[in-house]
């Protein structure tokens, strides 16, 4: 990196991305070869990066929680005070500033309130540097089943996991659906510095966890456990303090890195997990014995949200309802019979595991769109429908893997009703005759032919709202396979790179940006899915633009080789008036090498 930065703008992210990632994988090669010293050294040189430093500002002042400041009520918005920032973090290291107490606020759930301690942001990026240095460490540790909040894992590889290892035949049936219960309140504080007390950032971990809270103006103790849950480094800690459950409960695995038949399996989203065992008494036996594990992490298991059951009754994880259901068309009827004994038997010819949404995440999602209803049905059209598309796409591309059809097909009901509802305020004197020719419309577009289609009239100006202007409906992202990334392969290994460049490739080409619109999926699809100004993932979080080579003003078409996707921070360098005309000509080569791919 420059030694000298004069404005934000300047900063070469492909440069500061490739140097946190090459850390990091000298880092996972140290601890995997047993070089503890080189291990230690190299974290101290993380802590110290000022690329690290860099990318943990971005990351903080670019996600979803930038605008949700701490006690001090700073949120570091403005290019300046990131620069500012940037050297002052520098020059006093990251042990430069007392770590200031968190800020209680409560998130409304469906049944409670649920506590969330926020650091300021400038305790974020001191401990999002940390993290850099502290989780390829413990990345070469953690256990196969463990799958949330680790980089290169996600919530469907922890889903697949679980249809795969009930699928197989003759295998384990029986569930213990646990919770921990206010794990992130309860976490041992001894028992996590017991497992880092080698690490540099030890002292700075401490206070931490030593600095407590402040509610409506009280500062309240941290106790002798707990960690905030909106902390940064939380979910690692977490991941740390419950590490080793695998040995504890009897998990083996073969020679080949597979789960033996005989073995109970576990599969864990940071506090959520599910044990897979072949019978009743052995769930009942591995329940007790989760029990003694988390006992001396200072953790219990809710006995309200936790059961042992059998396959065929049903459980829900991770938003998910996993079910034994009998195969269609089967001739069979007696696929699952409960014996006189107690025990099931289970044909498994005829029958498999059913993957649905669950209640509860339909629930959710009926609540958030009647929300909309309520907050947006006294203004533009325009903008009620461009509201209800980011809830109905993000929530079927997240559950567009497993079999949601009924589900979506409930939900297309629902906001239909919503919409009527929406017309019928609008206009409350006007004959539904009206209202039909004015709100809704057949759509023959692309691979889409639908009726009673609702939408909003733009401008004629308005290129995109064009495509934009259609309420969506679920059924429109049609479920698809899902590439399931391998246990064993992690992205701070250097020998695994190809396969997750690989994977991200694969992954982002099935992932559409607007369905009506081709040019979006086919401008992602061309760029390999990355950022050409930070070569970072396009999907890591951060708000997407879409920028015009050729300015509008300047006679600029919203055609493929005028457009590229950038992530907001990197659209803000490039309108930077002193680098703008430069990136043209970077943009012109760059759409020449990355041509339009029709898939």
């Amino acid at each position: 990196m420059p030694e000298l930065l004069s404005h934000w703008s300047q900063v070469n992210w492909i440069k500061a991305n490739k140097e946190v990632k090459r850390l990091r994988k000298r880092i996972f090669q140290a601890k995997k070869d047993g070089n503890f010293r080189k291990l230690r050294n190299l974290q101290r040189l993380m802590l110290k990066s000022s690329s690290n430093i860099l990318l943990s500002i971005r990351d903080v002042t670019s996600n979803s929680g930038k605008n949700t400041a701490g006690i001090d009520g700073k949120k570091f918005s403005d290019h300046r005070e990131k620069l500012n920032l940037f050297y002052e973090i520098k020059n006093n290291g990251y042990m430069g500033k007392e770590p200031m107490p968190c800020k209680r606020i409560y998130i409304q759930e469906p049944t409670k309130k649920r506590p969330i301690g926020i650091p300021t942001i400038y305790d974020r990026i001191i401990q999002t540097t940390v993290k850099n240095s502290l989780e390829p460490e413990w990345e070469t540790i953690f256990e196969k089943g463990s799958y949330g909040f680790r980089p290169g894992r996600n919530v469907d590889d922890a889903v697949f996991r679980v249809w795969n290892t009930l699928n197989r035949s003759g295998g384990k049936k029986w569930i213990v659906d646990s919770d921990i219960s206010k794990c992130f309140d309860s976490i041992s504080h001894k028992y996590i510095l017991e497992q880092i007390k080698q690490f540099a950032g030890y002292k700075i971990i401490e206070k931490w966890l030593k600095v407590g809270i402040i509610f409506k103006g009280v500062w309240l103790g941290s106790g002798e456990d707990g960690t905030p849950q909106g902390s940064a480094i939380s979910p690692l800690l977490c991941n740390i303090s419950l590490h080793g459950l695998e040995e504890e409960l009897g998990v083996k695995y073969t020679k080949k890195g597979y789960i033996q038949m005989t073995s109970r399996c576990l599969i864990r989203f940071a506090d959520d997990l599910v044990i897979i065992c072949r019978s009743k008494e052995d769930a009942l036996l591995a329940l007790e014995d989760l029990k003694i594990a988390l006992k001396k992490r200072g953790l219990e298991i809710s006995d309200s949200k936790t059961r042992v059951c059998h396959m065929s009754e049903g459980f829900d994880f991770l938003g998910y309802n996993f079910k034994l259901k009998q195969k269609k068309h089967c001739s069979m009827l007696d696929s699952i019979v409960l014996g006189d004994d107690g025990k099931y038997r289970v044909n498994d010819r005829n029958t498999g595991v059913y993957v649905s949404p669950s209640v509860k995440s339909v629930k959710k999602v009926k609540q958030k769109i009647k929300e909309v209803f309520k907050k947006y049905s006294s203004n533009m059209t325009t903008i009620f429908v461009r509201k209800m598309n980011e809830i109905i796409r993000g929530y079927a591309q997240s559950k567009w893997h497993w079999h949601s059809g009924e589900t979506f097909s409930h939900l297309n009901d629902y906001v239909y009703k919503i919409c009527w509802r929406f017309a019928k305020r609008k206009h409350p004197s006007k004959r539904k005759k009206w209202l039909v020719k004015n709100y809704f419309t057949s759509l023959n577009l692309a691979n889409i032919k639908e009726k009673w289609v609702f939408y909003a009239k733009f401008s004629k100006d308005d290129e995109f709202g064009l495509y934009e202007k259609y309420l969506y409906k679920f059924h429109w992202f049609r479920i698809r396979d899902y590439r399931f990334g391998k246990m064993d392969k992690l992205p701070d290994n250097k020998e695994d790179s190809l396969y997750f460049k690989d994977l991200l490739i694969e992954r982002g080409n099935k992932r559409p940006f607007n369905i009506l619109y081709k040019t979006d999926r086919d401008l992602a699809v061309s760029q390999l899915h990355k950022c050409p100004i930070c070569d970072q993932d396009l999907y890591n979080g951060e708000t997407l633009h879409i920028h015009h080579i050729i300015p509008k003003k300047d006679g600029g078409k919203t055609t493929f080789s005028n457009l590229v996707y950038l992530h907001q921070n990197c659209h803000a360098k490039i309108h930077n008036p002193v680098q703008f005309d430069s990136y043209k000509n970077y943009f012109t080569q760059y759409k020449r090498q990355h041509p339009r791919i029709y898939r």
